[in-house]
């Protein structure tokens, strides 16, 4: 496009020329930097006549330009001239123009183009907070809150603040909209360092400068102390077991901190300490007597500042009137054994006139006792005893009431008549309980046979796959015990697992089959068929442990007890006396033993 050069009433072209500038001036490309500024290239078709170059003129407004233009050389390519323009400002809007000149003179301008940077925006900040706001004469070891204002997000975020302390510590980011914050020092100081920053809360890693200083003076804190309660308030004669309420007060810290109680029971039991604020708690005695109850307080902030105890108040607790515990029956239990075997003995049906829990111990006439015993729902109590002398022991059982305890009363004695003559002869842990993971067990006399290629054969049976123990001597009478564990196959079958005396005669033995304690002997005898003797209904379960105990007495007569029970579950006496080897034999992939203990017992009655 082409223009005539005219002043258009601004200085630029002398109006004594008249130049053609040919086609228009057009922007080229634009080249925005942060650094120098933004720039740009302006493009326009070479003038047809001969000239020495161009002036360039820009302005901020339509027309009006710089009177100092640029100087642009005639440098031609294809036919086009370009310049480059920097250091624009963003967001300001320019105007351009050009003329061409030569030693005559000036053209007039040329068509405007204009151009506008982009609109950079600044980087978020956050200004300084003021410096925090809080007291600065303290006292060590007392907390004082400090405020925090003052600080903006140049975007216009919520911020948030931390206090720095002096002392390598700080507050952490608080909340937003948090600009408190409580802070004690322990030592006595001037602490002269004390600030607080701020922190854009949407961006975090735009903080603030720390804002300027504020110093604290820390002065050591006086002892402090605690004021002894008054005396505690409540009732001062009590009866019975009934829980009472009991009050405390008027302690003060000397440092104005809060307290908190607890109760002196003298009983020698202390109640917890009470949340502060609270002031009262319920206490019932188990005996009774005088009791001289006390309160003390503490320091809620430093619990290690303690009262001296209150006055005491003096209350009396007095049995529950006309209590008293009817005498229980003489214990239950063998009236015979052998030194070193342990037996089983059971107490109850006392009960307390006033329907109060009984508790109960047993008196094993040797001068040692049980420990006193709670019963269970069944209402009666067991202990267990063994005596190491032979003798004849006269046991009893106490009972006493459980809130009153000095309220007893004494049963009849049983008569316990102990022999010598006990030894052990074979015992094992089965470390497992399985016949497989022991293929060796090792007794005190004699090993367990174990092994699908083992057989066992009394009289016309034989037994394939079983554990048996061998080389023991005669076994004319003594105590068996072991644990059992059936598989749910050996429920299913009615397997017997078998604790057996065994010789050429007899293969007689004592089984858990069918849900049943059994006694039975395999194949005749002398003085006895073969079959199941006796039996006795016992609710059994799969892969759960039994204990079983067989007494087997030098005339015959077999006994089995049944887990921890003091009376026999089953007997049985045979015709004649039983001697031989003795031994577990059980099919391993139906039953499991454990802890297989045996005992010469020819002493038994």
């Amino acid at each position: 496009m082409h223009s005539e050069a005219t002043r258009h009433g601004m200085s630029g072209p002398s109006p004594g020329w008249r130049w053609t500038l040919v086609a228009a001036v057009v922007l080229l490309a634009v080249f925005p930097g942060l650094a120098r500024g933004a720039n740009v290239t302006l493009a326009w078709d070479a003038n047809t006549e001969t000239v020495a170059g161009y002036h360039l003129y820009r302005g901020l407004s339509s027309g009006a330009y710089n009177p100092t233009p640029t100087v642009v050389a005639n440098v031609v390519t294809n036919g086009v001239v370009t310049a480059t323009v920097d250091g624009l400002s963003p967001c300001l809007t320019y105007y351009f123009a050009v003329t061409a000149y030569d030693a005559k003179g000036e053209s007039g301008y040329s068509n405007e183009v204009s151009y506008m940077p982009p609109c950079i925006p600044a980087p978020e900040t956050v200004s300084q907070p003021s410096p925090p706001a809080g007291p600065t004469d303290l006292q060590a070891g007392t907390p004082y809150v400090f405020t925090a204002r003052g600080a903006a997000s140049s975007a216009g975020d919520p911020v948030q603040y931390r206090f720095f302390w002096s002392d390598g510590t700080d507050s952490d980011w608080l909340p937003v909209g948090v600009i408190e914050a409580t802070k004690s020092w322990d030592v006595a100081a001037t602490y002269t360092d004390v600030r607080v920053q701020a922190r854009c809360a949407a961006h975090t890693s735009v903080v603030s400068a720390l804002s300027d200083p504020i110093a604290v003076t820390v002065a050591a804190a006086p002892a402090e102390t605690i004021a002894a309660p008054a005396a505690p308030d409540g009732p001062t004669t009590v009866t019975g077991t009934q829980p009472h309420s009991y009050a405390t007060g008027g302690s003060l810290s000397s440092a104005g901190h809060p307290v908190q109680y607890r109760f002196l029971w003298a009983d020698g039991t202390v109640s917890p300490w009470l949340a502060a604020g609270a002031s009262s708690a319920d206490k019932s005695w188990l005996l009774p007597g005088t009791y001289a109850v006390r309160s003390e307080a503490r320091c809620v902030l430093h619990p290690g500042v303690h009262s001296s105890p209150s006055p005491p108040l003096e209350v009396t607790v007095a049995t529950a009137p006309g209590e008293t515990v009817s005498p229980p029956a003489p214990p239950q239990g063998p009236g015979d054994g052998l030194t070193g075997v342990v037996y089983g003995y059971t107490a109850g049906n006392a009960a307390s006139s006033t329907g109060d829990p009984v508790q109960y111990r047993l008196q094993w006439g040797d001068g040692t006792a049980s420990p006193w015993l709670t019963p269970g729902g069944s209402g009666a109590v067991a202990a267990w005893k063994s005596w190491p002398a032979e003798g004849v022991y006269f046991v009893s059982a106490e009972a006493r009431c459980a809130l009153h305890p000095s309220v007893p009363a004494v049963s009849g004695p049983t008569a316990v008549s102990i022999a010598g003559g006990a030894s052990l002869l074979l015992a094992d842990s089965f470390s497992d309980g399985t016949a497989a993971g022991d293929p060796q067990w090792r007794t005190l006399s004699g090993k367990w046979l174990v092994g699908a290629d083992r057989t066992f054969t009394s009289g016309s049976m034989t037994l394939v796959n079983r554990a048996v123990v061998s080389a023991l001597p005669a076994f004319a009478a003594g105590r068996i015990v072991t644990k059992l564990r059936l598989s749910a196959r050996s429920l299913a079958n009615r397997t017997g697992i078998l604790f057996a005396v065994t010789d050429a005669q007899h293969y007689r033995y004592v089984a858990l089959r069918d849900s049943r304690v059994v006694i039975g002997q395999a194949g005749d005898s002398p003085g006895e068929k073969a079959g199941i003797k006796a039996s006795a209904a016992r609710r059994l379960r799969a892969d759960q442990w039994y204990q079983l105990r067989a007494d087997i007495h030098p005339g015959g007569r077999v006994a089995v007890f049944f887990g921890r029970e003091t009376r026999p579950v089953v007997t049985y006496r045979f015709g004649d006396a039983t001697a031989g080897g003795i031994g577990c034999l059980a099919e391993k992939s139906v039953a499991h033993f454990d802890d297989y203990r045996a005992w010469d017992a020819r002493a038994l009655p």
